[in-house]
């Protein structure tokens, strides 16, 4: 079932994504690994290196969204 749920809101068990923000846990840029789905929050379950933690759907990116984003925001800092 969570394989299901996983893969209806685009992000299948196994894929790789990004958090779109960072903290002392999750390095910016860092990928992590869907291996879950919370139903009852409608989130995805995913790990990082030292963490496993639910997000909804709209936080996580693909690696070349957030090196996009990453360039983007360097861009603005000058």
């Amino acid at each position: 079932m969570a394989v299901e749920a996983c893969e209806a809101v685009g992000r299948p068990v196994g894929s790789t994504w990004c958090w779109t923000s960072s903290n002392d846990d999750i390095e910016a840029g860092e990928e992590g690994t869907v291996v879950g789905f919370l139903h009852e929050d409608r989130q995805v379950e995913v790990k990082f290196s030292t963490i496993t933690r639910p997000f909804a759907p709209n936080q996580l990116i693909t690696a070349e969204a957030w090196q996009k984003r990453a360039v983007l925001f360097s861009f603005t800092q000058k």
